[in-house]
Order: C-alpha cells, then sequence, then structure tokens
C-alpha cells in the first residue's frame, strides 16, 4: 500500500516539473 502513495507523491510532484 505504502509504494502507491509514494508513486503517486512522485507523480503529483512530477507533473507540474513537465
Amino acid at each position: 500500500m505504502m509504494k502507491w502513495i509514494i508513486i503517486v507523491v512522485l507523480l503529483v510532484i512530477s507533473y507540474p516539473a513537465y
């Protein structure tokens, strides 16, 4: 479950960086 939270956080952080 934790890995999903990390993945989501990374995606959210990387999204605006795009």
